[in-house]
């Protein structure tokens, strides 16, 4: 079962208890600027940092893990684990 965080959102559970779990993310408002209507991504949240989300995912083209920073109030994150 996938449970929804955001930074607007009421929870008992610290964002810190999400860092090293995997998560997938939501990128909001991308439906506006292309023709997918949402941007899911998945990757392992590595910590964060003044309101960003460090998120490491692996590369498509297997050149390594990618590292991305995605302020909190651009995205929604759920657990994976």
């Amino acid at each position: 079962m996938n449970r929804f965080y955001s930074i607007n959102e009421s929870t008992n559970m610290n964002v810190i208890d999400l860092v090293g779990k995997n998560v997938r993310f939501l990128i909001l408002g991308q439906y506006q600027e292309s023709l997918t209507p949402e941007l899911y991504m998945k990757g392992r949240l590595v910590g964060v940092d003044q309101a960003v989300y460090i998120i490491e995912t692996d590369n498509q083209d297997k050149s390594g893990k990618q590292t991305i920073c995605v302020p909190m109030s651009q995205c929604i994150v759920s657990t994976t684990d």
